[in-house]
């Protein structure tokens, strides 16, 4: 019998584009997701200290077959605040950025002990428009001047 521990290989969704996009067939991108209640800000970025360098290590890297990004969920720090259902529709409060850190250096000897501090971009909004970028250029809508 298998056992997989609780965040094994640092991803908790493929987000994959059903089709083909020049000579890419369905490209993807691997993402994990954190929530966080109390948002530090610095700067232009939110400074999120709550991944252990373990974490931190499965996130750096140009070697992975899919980039993979770091989402982090700013939610309210009242959890009933967090999900209202209305008549047409279900309301999700606050937003989720994204960062990538494939060109951070990884940590020789990680501990899962330690934190390690990313600073996520405040202008990473993880919209549709960015979403599809994220998972190739040639999906991103157009920019006009």
């Amino acid at each position: 019998m298998l056992h997989a521990a609780i965040d094994d290989d640092g991803v908790d969704v493929m987000i994959r584009y059903s089709g083909e996009v020049g000579y890419i067939a369905s490209p993807g991108i691997d993402v994990q997701v954190k929530s966080w209640s109390t948002p530090r800000v610095s700067a232009d970025c939110w400074a999120y200290d709550r991944l252990n360098e373990q974490q931190f290590n499965k996130l750096v890297g140009t070697n992975r077959q899919m980039p993979r990004y770091l989402v982090v969920l700013v939610v309210p720090a009242d959890p009933e605040r967090l999900t209202e259902l209305l008549d047409d529709g279900l309301l999700l409060r606050h937003r989720a950025y994204y960062a990538s850190m494939a060109h951070e250096q990884a940590i020789a000897a990680p501990c899962a002990d330690r934190r390690r501090r990313v600073l996520v971009p405040k202008a990473n909004v993880l919209t549709v428009a960015a979403l599809r970028g994220l998972l190739h250029p040639d999906l991103a809508p157009p920019v006009y001047a």
